[in-house]
């Protein structure tokens, strides 16, 4: 009987942008004629994503989460490599900005 190790990680694109323009969907929704006033002003927003934006729209933050993110793939691919179970054949994994170009080969 076989088994199957089943892992997720995320696709986003948004790897792929630099920091510096990680809040590109929010600034670009802020530009949005269609959104009332009184939704784009910080004020109105939840703790939360105030506090993310601070006061660098948000960059500290794309820093923050893209570290989170590639801890998070650095995990994975320890448990698979240590598994035995799957091989990273790529050197991809060396930067940030290609992490959705990993390719996994499964082991004999």
């Amino acid at each position: 009987m076989a088994e199957i190790l089943g892992v997720g990680v995320t696709h986003s694109p948004s790897l792929i942008a630099p920091d510096e323009l990680r809040n590109y969907s929010l600034t670009r929704a802020l530009r949005n004629e269609r959104i009332p006033a009184e939704r784009k002003d910080p004020g109105s927003w939840p703790a939360a994503m105030r506090e993310e934006w601070g006061d660098d729209a948000g960059y500290a933050s794309a820093l923050y989460q893209r570290e989170r993110l590639a801890a998070g793939f650095r995990r994975v691919r320890a448990e698979l490599t240590l598994s035995g179970r799957m091989r990273c054949w790529s050197g991809a994994m060396t930067s940030m900005k290609t992490f959705g170009r990993i390719l996994f080969r499964l082991s004999a």
